[in-house]
C-alpha cells in the first residue's frame, strides 16, 4: 500500500494482490469531504464467533417490508431501495469479516482500521436505518448471520480519525475483499482515478 500526503491533495492507493496498484486522488476539501456530516462506526456487541459464511448468503437475504419502508422514506434517493440493501449486506459482512480478523490477529497484526460508513455513503446509511426500525427482523437477522447483534454506532466523542493510513487502510480493504466496483460505487463522486 501506498500513501502520499501533500498540501493540497491526498493521493490513497490500494494494492490489489495481482502486482498493480490502484490510486485515487483527493484534492483537500474532498479528503475532507469523506468526514462531513454524521459518522458512523460499526461495532459488533459481544464475543465475535462470526460464523465463515459467504458473502453471496448474505446477499440473498431480503426482506420486502425493509424494501418498502425505504422506498417510501426515501423516494429521492439515487439508489434503489434492492441496490442499498444489497450494498448494505456487504457492508455488514465486510464489517463482520474485518471484526472476526481484528478478535483473531496475533502479534499485532490486527488491522489499524476499523469499518467506517462516510457521509458520502449515505444511501447504505439510510437503509441501515430502515431495517433498524424493524428491530425484530433486524435482530434475528444479526444473530443468524453474525451470532452477534451489528451495532450502528455514531461517533459522538470527538472527531473521526482523519488519517491518511486509516482512510488507506479501509478503502484497501473494501477493494481487496469487494473489488473496485463496490469502492468507486461507495465513495463516488469522491474518488478520480489517476
Amino acid at each position: 500500500m501506498l500513501a502520499q500526503k501533500a498540501k493540497n491533495i491526498v493521493a490513497v492507493a490500494h494494492y490489489d494482490g495481482l502486482a498493480r496498484y490502484t490510486s485515487y486522488l483527493f484534492s483537500r476539501k474532498e479528503f475532507d469531504a469523506l468526514f462531513t456530516g454524521s459518522f458512523k462506526i460499526t461495532e459488533l456487541e459481544g464475543e465475535m464467533n462470526m460464523k465463515d459464511i459467504p458473502l453471496s448468503t448474505l446477499l440473498s437475504y431480503t426482506n420486502p417490508k425493509v424494501l418498502d419502508r425505504y422506498y417510501k422514506d426515501y423516494p429521492d434517493n439515487q439508489l434503489s431501495a434492492a441496490e442499498a440493501f444489497q450494498d448494505l449486506m456487504k457492508y455488514s459482512w465486510l464489517s463482520g469479516k474485518l471484526k472476526k480478523e481484528a478478535s483473531e490477529a496475533q502479534d499485532g497484526k490486527k488491522p489499524d482500521f476499523s469499518a467506517y460508513i462516510f457521509p458520502v455513503m449515505k444511501e447504505m446509511d439510510d437503509m441501515w436505518h430502515t431495517f433498524l426500525l424493524f428491530t425484530r427482523d433486524y435482530r434475528e437477522f444479526c444473530h443468524q448471520h453474525f451470532d452477534a447483534f451489528l451495532d450502528h454506532a455514531p461517533v459522538v466523542d470527538g472527531d473521526p480519525p482523519r488519517s491518511v493510513e486509516a482512510i488507506e487502510g479501509w478503502l484497501s480493504y473494501i477493494g481487496k475483499h469487494l473489488g473496485e466496483d463496490t469502492l468507486r460505487k461507495w465513495f463516488s463522486p469522491l474518488l478520480k482515478k489517476e
